[in-house]
């Protein structure tokens, strides 16, 4: 924002801010900027304030400025008839830092999914949605089913059930395994009797 300051040997400086687009200037007291001097017209002309600099117009002129009117920004000199002012920045403004965007790696959604045909997905998104054409990891999945049952893996974004594109890590599968073969070899040690494999039931044949 903009103000316009004039130096005066009896009042000191005069200060004037406006916050419409667009300020009326003249000696008529219906202006918006009142200049009571013999060599300001009565509707003399119209400034169009932008952030930055501002604009003279014609008097009664809103439009936009052509790209050859004169413009002013901070530190210049507006002469309008025999009155100088001075161009400044107002203090009452306030810099507002423009908002951060985050962006995502390519071939992710704003959400951090990563999107089905995208060639570089990594093992670790090894579950498919065919309605979103996504792929997930397993931090990104809502898995719903009874405790120490098969559970049901669904899309986080449309609910619909995945597709598990690989098997576990083979790394988990040595570890579950390093861990029973411990668990075995301790009862053994311990004289514990090893834990029996149920055994199906024959079906019977009707005879």
């Amino acid at each position: 924002m903009l103000r316009l300051v004039y130096h005066t040997n009896v009042f000191g400086a005069l200060h004037f801010e406006y916050s419409q687009p667009h300020v009326r200037v003249g000696s008529c007291r219906d202006n918006d900027l009142v200049l009571l001097h013999p060599s300001v017209e009565p509707y003399h002309c119209t400034l169009a304030l932008a952030e930055d600099s501002l604009a003279v117009l014609p008097p009664n002129v809103t439009d936009e400025p052509a790209d050859d009117a004169p413009r002013y920004g901070p530190g210049d000199e507006l002469v309008i008839g025999a009155l100088t002012l001075r161009v400044e920045r107002s203090p009452n403004t306030i810099a507002v830092p423009p908002p951060k965007v985050e962006t995502q790696p390519a071939g992710r959604t704003h959400r951090g999914y990563w999107k089905a045909d995208y060639e570089a997905v990594p093992e670790a998104a090894r579950w498919l949605c065919a309605h979103c054409q996504l792929r997930f990891e397993d931090r990104q999945i809502h898995a719903l089913g009874l405790e120490g049952r098969s559970k049901h893996i669904f899309c986080p974004q449309c609910s619909a059930e995945l597709a598990l594109l690989t098997p576990p890590p083979p790394e988990l599968h040595g570890l579950l395994g390093a861990l029973n073969s411990g668990w075995l070899k301790l009862r053994r040690a311990l004289g514990l009797p090893q834990p029996q494999r149920r055994r199906r039931k024959p079906v019977k044949e009707e005879g």
